[in-house]
């Protein structure tokens, strides 16, 4: 296990640490777990040379937000200072890792952890320059603008990259340009929603995680609820704005498959739903038959850990499909969800626990999903009850997870020396919840956070550190009516 005791260990043994990051649906790491560890030479030198660790990413999102870039599985070998020496996305073949950690393994020598230790402390500090809420830069606006434009695919939809996939984030913001009058954006909306729902099963509903070889043809098979909440909420805004009624047979769809495959008997939500049905073999020709034929055969194994960040997810896209939709018996399933996890997770000390019967809040995923879900169900039903609970998560978060520079991390320190950092997708997540907040509230707290957000989605080195970030300038845009609104009250005169 991720624990003190391994770095107590790693500098008593002057070892170095490995940390598998697996998924539980991950086809690959299926595969690396019955071949390369496997193998009685990678066996010897894990365990003569190495202090080992195996985490499932869905159970720490403080490691997944950090290392969820370099895809999964990812491994990741530390110096006993906690320096990263090597990070690597995918399946490692034994040939590979095993001259990989033979290397590693003798790579401790002082001046060599010292140099590193010097080198991720200076490209932290890059990362963290600004101390002050701020609006991007005029330029920095135009740049990301133009990111988003530039990154989408005119002729297949979505992203232009291989992988294809739901990015909630450009849509939505082509969606709000949309309403705006913006007929561009309108229309690379509907393309890419038109593509999206080819990721969709077309015989239990929900949707793949997403295609790779540049096309929509090619699903990963894996169905999380991160991804059946983005396409409940992205299909919300859709239909909500373009009444399009295929969008709401992706809800329909979408919800059907929640409740027939990863709703629990209690009324919360699981996890995950794997990829394969016998774990390291390819599943496609598996999800090409008929329900009677699947059924006949088994059905792939569903991660039923209880999390409440995954239940905040699931929260949050079922109150916004009966928002958009009317559909009542889908904010009967939301409020059902909620009120067991606020009984079971949330301890007496505040905040939200990620699985139930634990008496301390670590992560900033589980209140920003459940704060979310909190406003989600007061836009659907305007019982204030809700917009209480969401205050309170905002206080809780700005209390247990603000940076001294700028953002909100991942999680609470624990006694490694791998320190949480703030991950961008959370940052704008949690600033545009923060402004919904404060814009029903007037909270303080709440502007406070989405200026602290800002100013770390705001610095160069992060709005630019990926392909393009349309949440960013969302975020952005928030806090300028913010700053609109308060100019507008101010008292005239000297």
């Amino acid at each position: 296990d991720w624990s003190p005791e391994v770095w107590q260990r790693s500098i008593a043994e002057n070892k170095p640490v490995i940390l598998y990051l697996e998924a539980v649906w991950c086809h690959w790491c299926h595969v690396m777990d019955a071949t390369t560890f496997r193998q009685q030479a990678v066996i010897k030198q894990l365990n003569e040379d190495y202090i080992a660790v195996k985490v499932d990413h869905d159970a720490r999102p403080d490691l997944a937000n950090k290392y969820r870039n370099y895809g999964w599985p990812a491994t990741i070998i530390f110096a006993p200072d906690g320096s990263e020496l090597l990070k690597r996305a995918g399946y490692i073949e034994a040939e590979t890792f095993i001259p990989l950690l033979a290397h590693f393994s003798s790579y401790l020598g002082e001046l060599i952890v010292k140099s590193k230790r010097k080198a991720a402390m200076a490209n932290a500090n890059g990362l963290l320059t600004t101390r002050t809420p701020q609006r991007l830069s005029d330029s920095l606006r135009d740049q990301l603008i133009e990111n988003h434009r530039r990154s989408f695919d005119s002729e297949l939809g979505s992203l232009n990259i291989r992988k294809k996939f739901l990015d909630a984030d450009s849509v939505e913001y082509a969606l709000i340009q949309s309403a705006a009058g913006n007929e561009g954006e309108k229309a690379r909306a509907v393309k890419t929603l038109a593509a999206t729902r080819l990721l969709i099963d077309p015989v239990w509903g929900g949707a793949y995680q997403y295609s790779t070889y540049g096309d929509w043809l090619h699903p990963h098979y894996e169905k999380l609820m991160l991804t059946q909440a983005r396409y409940l909420r992205i299909y919300s805004l859709a239909y909500d704005e373009l009444k399009d009624p295929g969008y709401l047979d992706v809800l329909t769809s979408t919800r059907d498959y929640l409740n027939n495959f990863l709703r629990s008997s209690q009324g919360t939500y699981y996890v995950s739903q794997d990829a394969d049905l016998v774990q390291g073999q390819k599943a496609h020709d598996y999800f090409n038959l008929t329900n009677k034929a699947r059924r006949e055969l088994g059905i792939p194994r569903v991660d039923e850990n209880v999390y409440a960040d995954t239940n905040g997810w699931a929260i949050e896209g079922l109150a916004m499909l009966a928002q958009s939709t009317g559909n009542k018996d889908a904010l009967g399933d939301a409020m059902a969800a909620e009120a067991v996890i606020s009984k079971t997770h949330q301890p007496v000390s505040g905040g939200f626990t990620h699985t139930a019967g634990e008496n301390e809040s670590r992560y900033l995923s589980d209140n920003l999903a459940m704060g979310r879900a909190f406003i989600a169900l007061f836009e659907a039903t305007n019982d204030a009850t809700w917009l209480s609970k969401a205050q309170k998560v905002i206080i809780f978060i700005d209390d247990r997870f603000a940076s001294q520079t700028a953002g909100y991390a991942s999680g609470i320190a624990t006694g490694s020396p791998v320190q949480p950092v703030p991950n961008i997708d959370e940052n704008i997540s949690l600033g545009r919840f923060a402004a919904r907040v404060h814009r029903y509230t007037g909270s303080s707290v709440a502007r406070k956070v989405v200026g602290h957000s800002l100013a770390y989605l705001a610095d160069p080195k992060i709005a630019t550190s990926r392909l393009t970030d349309a949440g960013i300038l969302m975020v952005d845009a928030e806090w300028r009516a913010l700053d609109a609104v308060t100019d507008s009250q101010a008292p005239s005169g000297n």
